[in-house]
């Protein structure tokens, strides 16, 4: 959780003076100091002060603290602005280790604007990937915070216009229309859930699409038509309601693999399944993706019990078993299904389970 900050503190051990502060590393003493701020504030509020006086008295606050603030070593310094002196590896980080936000460690360019960053992938060489709902929904950082690479719309600065059935406007020529969630494998391929597309998209670390799971029904090459209306979102709750719990019927899987066919559904609304009939997509929200060294619980007893020791473990208990395949996909769908989908990793279904609700097995 990070506070506006409107009092002193010590600069030197929480980074930066009139900046923000890592709630997990304030002392006791910090913690009083902060009640104490907000209970002046509030006093403030109960004596009719405008918003402009209050305003006024925390940046008189923020310049007294710029000016006692003592000077910094050139690496502590870096270290607050987001820089590393030396590059930090795993072992460098233990339970006793500290965290503090790093002020403008991401540098982005004039004219791209990062709104919404709702997920963050890293891949093997430790870039970071940014999926976002604004003007360029993928923009790829380096360790230092530099800006390495973006795609995702070609025409990021013609603007933006409503968009039917969206609760926000929508930027010209982007190819995603909600951006909520980034896995990156072992083989450093990008899976992106766009969940008002109801789609999930494979892509290379440049964006190259090998792989679009469409929600079932979806007709390919209408470019967005479904077996189960026309094309384009419905307005927020106004969709179908189904049945509750398992799905009728086989699960069906729309597997694109060739360009020409993704070509035509990229960026386009797609009509989902009923509400709640457990039928692939209806606002899918994540998707995991099984690495081959990626330790899974054995069946039997508690699951949870079970994953928790397996995980904590790192494979080494009995509870544990190498997974029989790689690349197995589970998808949490979503919104408006209360499922989780497994599929092998060229989109064959396996299996589907969940409904709504707060019981085992209720999602």
């Amino acid at each position: 959780m990070l506070l506006e900050s409107s009092l002193p503190w010590d600069t030197e051990q929480h980074g930066s003076a009139g900046g923000a502060e890592c709630m997990p590393c304030m002392s006791g003493a910090h913690a009083v100091e902060r009640a104490a701020a907000w209970a002046a504030h509030r006093k403030d509020l109960a004596s009719g002060s405008t918003r402009r006086e209050l305003r006024s008295r925390r940046l008189e606050s923020l310049r007294e603290q710029l000016t006692s603030a003592p000077m910094r070593s050139p690496q502590s310094a870096k270290q607050a602005l987001g820089g590393v002196a030396s590059s930090p590896t795993a072992a460098d980080v233990t339970v006793d280790s500290v965290f503090e936000p790093a002020q403008e460690h991401f540098k982005i360019p004039h004219g791209l604007w990062l709104r919404e960053a709702t997920s963050v992938g890293v891949d093997s060489q430790d870039r970071v990937y940014v999926f976002n709902r604004g003007n360029m929904p993928i923009m790829v950082f380096d360790i230092d915070g530099n800006l390495v690479d973006r795609w995702g719309n070609e025409t990021p600065f013609d603007g933006d216009a409503p968009f039917p059935g969206a609760r926000n406007s929508r930027w010209h020529g982007t190819e995603f229309i909600a951006p909520h969630a980034i896995t990156i494998d072992h083989e450093d391929n990008l899976w992106l859930v766009d969940d008002s597309a109801h789609t999930i998209t494979k892509c290379d670390r440049h964006g190259n699409r090998l792989m679009m799971l469409l929600p079932e029904g979806a007709i390919v090459g209408s470019g967005g038509g479904s077996a189960y209306g026309g094309g384009g979102a419905d307005p927020p709750g106004s969709e179908a309601q189904g049945t509750l719990g398992e799905a009728t019927g086989p699960v069906e899987t729309v597997v694109l693999t060739k360009p020409e066919e993704m070509a035509e559904h990229i960026g386009q609304p797609h009509k989902p399944p009923p509400r709640h009939s457990g039928r692939m997509f209806n606002l899918p929200t994540d998707i995991a993706v099984v690495s081959p060294a990626l330790p899974f619980p054995q069946p039997g007893g508690s699951s949870a019990f079970r994953a928790a020791l397996c995980f904590l473990s790192r494979g080494s208990s009995p509870f544990c078993a190498q997974h029989p395949e790689t690349g197995d996909l589970f998808i949490c769908d979503g919104y408006g299904n209360s499922h989780v989908h497994h599929l092998r990793g060229d989109g064959t279904h396996v299996k589907s389970w969940g409904e709504p609700g707060v019981l085992d097995g209720q999602l």
